[in-house]
């Protein structure tokens, strides 16, 4: 079994066919054979029983007449065939009669005739009969020789027959071997050189149309799904490195982006800590000082430092505000409304905000505009302001020298008018390959910047988004060292062309918010329910000043039994408190059907949380910190009680000289008999003081007369008189340079302020009454 397991196919094929033709035909062969010799034999026994029956005929007379002379006479006959050995006759009862032979035998009755091969020679009886039944029988001995000899021949022709079809039939199986060996041989071939060479392009062929003509074309089906899949799979793993090599470059991007955003955040809270740290450091540097007491008690210098705290605390608050408006950006919860406004007022009033500021740098900044105007457009002009504030502060801050200059206009953008504003500067100026980057949160140009001219890298990216929101854009060209020229475009609305202006329309004055100063309120009861001690007293400071009484409560629990309970006009819910928060205590006190006016103080600045105070009860709404004026208006809004003074002090004051200026008033609140003293002592000195500025200015005393312009810039702010800051910082920069003309523009400005002012005793029989 191991030796046939090891041939080949096609072996295994000649071998099977060969075996099984030879034993089928050897088979064939021997069951011819012997149906050969037993047709052979039955031939010879019908032809001697035919000669017996004859020679029977012969003896009948010689039984019945018992004569055996006459039987063997009769018998004599078979000499004429050789085959026949000898002749019996025997009676009824099979008693030998007579018998004749050329060699007896003897008494052979009893033997049968074998039909097997080896048998010597053929016994054939016939019965003799006569009329009166059987008499006796003939009995020939015939020799198997002729039966041999035929035999022989037939069996020689059979044995030729045998070989020749044992011949054909290994040819035959030779053939149909290699009729079915060849292909599958064809496919063993195919397959190995495919397996060497990895080549599925290869074909096996064809020949035949039988079931291994199938089984190639199936074979070949096979090879050309593979060679598909193949193709597939070089396709699938090509675009599979491509997009790996995608991906690898995008993960290198975001990396970059990623690390760029790390450097960019860490350089953020680098500023953030700096920008906060810095108004911080003034806070509590100068409160310590404060609560540590003042040396000699200097008033001057108590309210130097109380400009400091208030100067750096409102600092602090825009830096947190600009952090807040990214986040409401970041968040997609930047509202902006659309009502009517004048754009030329919107643009004065931003750059009315920084004149100040750019003339402390002794820069010029200018706001003109070009072109056919309108007098309103649809847009939110508090936006507006606010993306003009960002970009004119940026040109003022990076701006040493020169101008900035501003310039509104319409333009004309597919068929549609858009308003454009154009904020030139002659600063420092962005390299190109920066003026995208510094629209990203955080970002400034350069690390150098950040530390020269400080800023948390927030203005341009909320100055883009609100552009966006408002329906336009924010482009920016720029040449280092030469300037930087941004342009904002947005969405006016609908402008009819018949009402377009040769000129802007003049600029509506709004009347001055009233200053806490000039806010009276009349006696009454407020409850203030805050849990923070600190913001508590600054509550009742500033409201006990103002002649409210004041009570407290420290937690919403106590709060809401203080409001039920108590006959309160108005209550300051804090909206974060322990045990029970403002939300829950104000909708509790309008639950048990109390309708007292519930003013929301919170922390909370975001999109969305006025509505929630004013939806769990609230009747008015105030960010922290407390603002003291905000906080009064808000007040005198609910309780109905305010009186402003403002009106009143003008008629006692009395008419003026119709060529005089409207008086400048100290936004300190001079009611009170401390600060009344501080803005009287400052008036007093200041007559003097400007006397000795104008004898430096002309005797050409820089040095004394920079210093007494930094004197007087920082006592006239301590004294409320902020109008007196520009020119003072303007007077002292030109007796820094040693610029006479400049000097004498500021100093002349300066008396036309000092004119203005009015002592605190002007007040006192109003305020006395």
């Amino acid at each position: 079994m191991q030796l046939l397991n090891r041939l080949s196919i096609s072996r295994k094929l000649t071998l099977f066919g060969a075996v099984t033709s030879v034993l089928a035909l050897s088979l064939m062969a021997m069951a011819l054979a012997m149906y050969d010799i037993r047709n052979i034999q039955q031939s010879i026994e019908r032809f001697y029983g035919a000669l017996a029956g004859v020679v029977g005929e012969g003896c009948k007379r010689a039984l019945e007449d018992h004569d055996p002379n006459e039987a063997l006479k009769a018998l004599q006959v078979i000499t004429k065939d050789p085959s026949v050995i000898s002749a019996e006759l025997r009676d009824a009862h099979d008693r030998l009669v007579v018998e004749f032979a050329a060699n007896p035998v003897g008494d052979i009755s009893g033997q049968s005739s074998p039909l097997l091969f080896g048998s010597e020679r053929l016994i054939v009886s016939r019965p003799v009969r006569s009329s009166a039944g059987v008499i006796g029988q003939v009995r020939l001995h015939v020799t198997a020789d002729r039966l041999w000899a035929e035999a022989q021949e037939h069996m020689l022709l059979i044995l030729c027959v045998t070989l020749a079809g044992i011949l054909i039939s290994a040819l035959l199986a030779g053939y149909l071997q290699r009729q079915i060996s060849a292909p599958v041989l064809n496919l063993v071939h195919t397959a190995r050189a495919i397996s060497e060479t990895g080549d599925y392009s290869r074909r096996a062929h064809r020949h035949t149309f039988d079931e291994f003509g199938q089984m190639c074309d199936e074979f070949n089906n096979m090879l050309i799904q593979i060679e598909n899949r193949d193709a597939e799979l070089a396709l699938h793993r090509r675009h599979l490195e491509d997009l790996v090599r995608l991906r690898t470059e995008a993960l290198e991007q975001k990396t970059r982006e990623a690390l760029a955003a790390s450097v960019a955040k860490s350089q953020f809270l680098a500023n953030m800590s700096h920008e906060i740290r810095t108004p911080m450091n003034g806070i509590l540097g100068f409160a310590d000082l404060l609560r540590r007491g003042v040396e000699g008690e200097d008033e001057k210098i108590r309210k130097d430092y109380l400009d400091i705290i208030s100067t750096s605390g409102k600092h602090l608050l825009t830096v947190i505000n600009d952090v807040l408006d990214l986040s409401k950006i970041e968040a997609g919860r930047l509202e902006v409304e659309c009502i009517p406004c004048s754009p030329h007022q919107v643009i004065c009033e931003a750059t009315s905000v920084l004149k100040i500021k750019a003339a402390e740098k002794g820069l010029q900044l200018n706001y003109r505009w070009e072109g056919p105007a309108i007098r309103a457009i649809e847009s939110d002009p508090s936006r507006l302001r606010q993306l003009l504030i960002n970009l004119v502060g940026n040109a003022v801050k990076f701006t040493e020298r020169g101008a900035v200059n501003v310039t509104g206009r319409l333009v004309k953008q597919h068929g549609a008018y858009r308003l454009q504003v154009s904020v030139q500067d002659t600063g420092i100026g962005i390299p190109a390959d920066q003026l995208e980057e510094i629209f990203n949160p955080f970002a400034q140009a350069d690390a150098s910047v950040t530390r020269r001219f400080g800023g948390t890298g927030l203005g341009l990216a909320i100055s883009r988004h609100i552009a966006e929101a408002l329906g336009g854009s924010i482009e920016v060209a720029s040449q280092p060292s030469v300037g930087s020229t941004f342009t904002v475009t947005i969405d006016p609305g609908h402008i009819d062309q018949a009402l377009l202006l040769d000129q802007p329309p003049a600029i509506e004055t709004a009347s001055p918010a009233p200053e806490a100063d000039t806010i009276v309120l009349a006696p009454g009861r407020v409850l203030v329910v805050e849990d923070g001690e600190t913001n508590r007293k600054l509550i009742r400071i500033m409201l006990e000043r103002h002649g409210l009484e004041i009570s407290e409560a420290t937690n919403g629990i106590d709060g809401v039994r203080m409001a039920l309970s108590g006959d309160f006009d108005i209550v300051l819910m804090d909206m974060q408190m322990p045990l029970l928060d403002g939300y829950s205590a104000a909708s509790q006190i309008r639950s048990a059907g109390s309708r007292v006016p519930i003013i929301a103080l919170t922390a909370h600045a975001m999109s969305g949380d006025e509505e929630k105070c004013l939806a769990a009860g609230c009747s008015g709404y105030m960010t922290k910190p407390i603002d003291e004026t905000r906080l009064l208006k808000k007040l005198s809004e609910f309780l109905q009680r305010s009186v402003d003074v403002a009106a009143t002090r003008q008629a006692i004051s009395g008419p003026t000289d119709g060529e005089q200026q409207p008086w400048i008033h100290s936004t300190l609140p001079i009611h009170d008999i401390v600060f009344r003293q501080i803005v009287c002592e400052f008036v007093t000195k200041l007559e003097t003081r400007i006397k000795e500025m104008r004898r430096y200015s002309d005797a050409e005393q820089w040095t004394e007369l920079a210093a007494a312009a930094h004197w007087l810039k920082g006592s006239g702010g301590t004294a409320g008189f902020n109008d007196l800051t520009a020119p003072s910082s303007r007077l002292e920069r030109a007796a820094k340079e040693g610029n006479a003309g400049v000097a004498s523009s500021a100093l002349s400005d300066i008396e036309a302020l000092t004119a203005r002012l009015r002592s605190p005793e002007l007040f006192n029989e109003a305020i006395a009454g």
